[in-house]
Order: C-alpha cells, then sequence, then structure tokens
C-alpha cells in the first residue's frame, strides 16, 4: 500500500509540474487562451477526476501491519 501511495504522489508531483511549466511557456509566449482551452478537455477532465478517486481510495484504505 505505501508503493501505490508513492506512486500516486510521484505521478501527481510529476502531473503539477508538468502543467505548471507548460502554462507558463504558454504565458510567455502569448499562447494562455489555447492552453487554458486544450486544459478544459474531456480527457484532461478524466484524468483529474481519476487521481481525486485514487487519492481519496487511498488515503480510506488502511495499511496493513
Amino acid at each position: 500500500m505505501t508503493s501505490l501511495r508513492t506512486i500516486l504522489s510521484v505521478v501527481v508531483l510529476a502531473l503539477l509540474a508538468a502543467g505548471y511549466i507548460g502554462s507558463q511557456y504558454a504565458y510567455f509566449t502569448g499562447g494562455a487562451t489555447q492552453w487554458a482551452q486544450r486544459m478544459d478537455q474531456p480527457p484532461i477532465v478524466w484524468l483529474a477526476l481519476l487521481v481525486l478517486v485514487g487519492a481519496v481510495v487511498l488515503s480510506i484504505r488502511k495499511e496493513k501491519a
């Protein structure tokens, strides 16, 4: 269970870092509107929902002793 939590943490950190770097790049190159439109697509929304549900499930489950 600890390894699943670690994997989820690393994936979330990578997604946050990629999103931040992408948004900063889009802002400084003048493409912030297009970036926002691309981030509001169903695959991104489903990915966010999947990460949220995974975090909730892993937070509810207890670790085995």
